[in-house]
């Protein structure tokens, strides 16, 4: 693997851990999953075996992902219902 790649496979598995750290990191973790799918279909190309590094990013972006789409479907009635409240006290 290249210095740039190893670079780029760094990149990607701090975004990975980083989205958890930041609430509703989703444009983290979205970055994670491109760039890491990026850098795997790059590999593969050049007939490398593609990085841990980048592998590790992606399962980490998307664990983020499906914990976010868990809360939004289990609260998103209850956010519905706040938000309607409020509108019902704007008019």
């Amino acid at each position: 693997m290249t210095n740039f790649k190893t670079k780029i496979a760094v990149l990607v598995l701090i975004s990975g851990i980083l989205s958890f750290i930041h609430l509703f990191g989703i444009e983290k973790a979205l970055f994670t999953i491109i760039f890491g799918s990026f850098l795997i279909s790059e590999n593969k190309l050049n007939a490398e075996q593609p990085s841990k590094l980048a592998i590790t990013g992606i399962l980490l972006g998307f664990i983020y992902i499906v914990i976010l789409l868990v809360i939004a479907i289990i609260k998103g009635p209850e956010f519905f219902n706040i938000f309607k409240n409020i509108m019902m006290n704007l008019k």
